[in-house]
């Protein structure tokens, strides 16, 4: 029966049960009464709530000493003790929380070692480039093609390009809006491109892989320029991508298609023209486009979408030059928030094992 008094951790959408409690402290008549076995450790979720539930016949005697332990206990009454962490502090330890149990004639004393989780560690997608690359060209892929998603990049973040394989395709450096990769004249094959995203806190995604396709050019080049561009205040922005392309060989254009962007929504024309919603409170947007020529020769752009408050350029090229080789370059671009949960997982211990034989179709 150890662990039976305090159980019912539950954090988000997932539902624990404490087995190993810290040694209590006994006050009142000697009785038969569960003993605990161990330290009891509750790790609240980072935007997520967690609770101390007593067993049934069980009640929490003093709601002082958990509110003043931890700024982490937002209630408490005779049934449960929440947690919620609305913050996440990587420097800060575990508190202890005491938990005061009785039945009404035997009383009990616990321990809870309560830490915060610290939040999901950022994402990145494996991908590859909607368009091959030329030998000897700047490709630059936007940070809205790499897939990120960030739980706490409320400030951007940062890309970090960590190299580029197989050893001599080529170089890559980060910017704040894109990845920047040269592959060299002799290098024919596909390239792959090591990058990573930091949040805020400095946690780290892994290291992630996109692709790019590099072949020899002929003797005539397709161009796709990377620009800022305004973002209209309210309202859809419209714009014209037959500008941003061209091919010194003649050959008529196509544009094939945009990539989607990070916050709002793009819906492009085969004649290159562009519609840009707005998604509420984003200050910078992005999206790529891919065109190809007659010729067969293709190409990606992209337009970095910018109010323009004055802090950043809103028209222009984007600069290809490294903010700084080989170090995280804090991002202009925040990245997409994780969908979170349906809210229809089934909870309970046993969640996960219950989900699998489900999906293998065992009763």
């Amino acid at each position: 029966m150890a662990g039976a008094i305090g159980r019912g951790i539950t954090a988000a959408a997932v539902t624990l049960v404490v087995v190993a409690l810290t040694s209590p402290t006994v006050a009142g008549a000697a009785e038969s009464a569960p003993s605990p076995s161990g330290p009891t450790d509750i790790a609240v979720p980072y935007l997520g709530t967690a609770s101390i539930e007593p067993a049934e016949g069980w009640q929490i005697v003093d709601c002082q000493g958990p509110g003043a332990a931890s700024p982490l206990v937002v209630a408490c009454d005779a049934e449960h003790i929440e947690l919620a962490a609305t913050t996440f502090d990587p420097d800060a330890g575990a508190t202890v929380i005491p938990v005061s149990l009785s039945n009404g004639r035997t009383s009990l004393a616990f321990d809870y070692t309560v830490t915060t989780e610290p939040p999901e560690a950022p994402s990145v997608a494996s991908n590859r480039s909607a368009a091959p690359a030329a030998a000897g060209s700047v490709v630059m892929v936007p940070i809205s093609d790499l897939g990120v998603e960030c739980t706490v990049c409320t400030n951007g973040g940062a890309l970090e390009v960590v190299g580029v394989r197989p050893e001599g395709a080529g170089t890559a450096s980060a910017t704040s809006t894109h990845a920047v990769f040269r592959p060299k004249a002799g290098f024919e094959g596909e390239a792959e491109l090591v990058v990573r995203f930091v949040d805020d806190f400095g946690t780290p995604s892994g290291e992630t892989s996109y692709l790019v396709p590099v072949y020899r050019p002929g003797s005539h080049a397709l161009v796709a320029l990377s620009v800022f561009a305004p973002l209209a205040p309210s309202g859809a922005t419209s714009l014209d991508l037959s500008s941003l392309a061209f091919s010194n060989g003649g050959s008529e254009l196509r544009f094939v298609g945009c990539g989607a962007a990070v916050h709002g929504t793009v819906v492009c024309g085969p004649d290159g023209t562009a519609e840009y919603a707005p998604a509420a409170g984003a200050a910078i947007d992005q999206f790529s486009f891919r065109v190809a020529a007659a010729d067969g020769e293709q190409a990606t752009g992209s337009v970095t979408l910018v109010a323009d408050d004055g802090t950043r350029p809103a028209s222009g090229l984007v600069a290809a030059a490294a903010v700084d080789a080989g170090e995280p370059v804090a991002s202009d671009i925040v990245p997409a928030v994780p969908v979170e949960s349906t809210g229809d997982e089934r909870e309970g211990a046993f969640a996960a094992l219950i989900a699998t034989l489900n999906r293998v179709g065992a009763r």
